[in-house]
């Protein structure tokens, strides 16, 4: 009985061994399970963007950041391909040829990203005013590549109530738009709050290149419009139609009226234009009358006298 005893309760600690065993290993099963769902889908990014990512403006004082964004002026910017809110691709290379307004924001944004897009909406408004709809075109580019996608992006557009033919708001993989914020001097980071970035509106030249940074959230039309007027001033039209040279003559006398607030057309320029105009056909004629009187009347005041003495 004692035998038999002794075998059951071996029997009983081989099972007790085995169950033990068993729930030991569990833990490490779920453990692995966890650490599979935590790693990125393909496609996203596994770098993190912080300060150090922006040499020469790691400390994000404000002068460093200010000379690290000042930097970027004359760069070319690359061909760069995105995703639009209506999943198109599109590429940098397709705004070359007319001055380029870019804008970095995230969609998650509470704040800053909503009021630097309204108030740059209303300057884009006067400039367009100014200036003509179809000279320069607009882009917002998400920089939170995790969570801006197209559909955010869609969402944040329509919450703000821009986008049209010449402003998209556009998507991109996270090494296309670091390379974009390099090539622009736009800084940004991850910090406990979302981010930290620059607010920052870049101005890119027909040729691609970095012409200007305006900086502020709610910055003046004037900053941005007046850029833009030097630009297309400079960049070289065919006036070769009457629409063009029409156009040309609308930019050079767009003049901004502080009182009213906006930008006007300035009529004194062809009033001017016209009092000189009088002027210097007085002028001429006066001057062409004298000289016909100088050297023509003489000559017929002496015919006449000659043939006089003659009868």
């Amino acid at each position: 009985m004692n035998l038999r005893a002794k075998k059951i309760s071996g029997l009983w600690v081989i099972i007790i061994l085995i169950v033990m065993s068993l729930i030991a290993a569990t833990p490490v099963q779920a453990h692995d399970d966890s650490a599979k769902s935590s790693h990125q889908e393909p496609g996203q990014s596994a770098r993190t963007v912080t300060k150090e990512s922006f040499p020469g403006a790691a400390k994000f004082e404000p002068q460093a950041a200010y000379n690290y964004s000042q930097s970027a002026i004359g760069k070319t910017v690359g061909h760069y391909k995105f995703i639009s809110t209506e999943n198109k691709i599109v590429n940098l290379n397709q705004y070359l040829g007319k001055p380029l307004v870019l804008s970095m924001v995230y969609s998650s944004c509470a704040h800053t990203c909503p009021v630097m897009t309204q108030n740059l909406m209303d300057a884009v408004k006067d400039a367009r005013e100014a200036l003509g709809s179809a000279d320069f075109n607009v882009i917002s580019v998400g920089f939170d590549t995790l969570r801006d996608t197209p559909r955010a992006m869609k969402s944040f557009a329509k919450q703000q109530a821009v986008g049209d033919a010449n402003w998209q708001v556009l998507s991109g993989k996270p090494d296309v738009v670091e390379r974009l914020s390099a090539d622009t001097g736009f800084i940004y980071f991850t910090s406990p709050k979302g981010f930290d970035h620059l607010t920052q509106t870049t101005l890119i030249d027909a040729k691609g290149e970095v012409y200007a940074q305006i900086y502020g959230q709610d910055f003046e039309a004037t900053r941005l419009t007046e850029p833009l007027k030097q630009l297309l001033l400079g960049t070289a039209k065919s006036l070769t139609s009457f629409d063009s040279l029409l156009n040309q003559v609308k930019l050079f006398c767009t003049i901004y009226d502080p009182y009213a607030g906006k930008y006007r057309f300035d009529y004194s320029f062809f009033i001017g234009m016209f009092l000189s105009a009088v002027v210097l056909l007085l002028i001429g004629s006066f001057l062409v009358k004298n000289i016909w009187r100088l050297w023509f009347k003489p000559a017929d005041q002496h015919s006449e006298t000659s043939n006089g003495s003659t009868i």
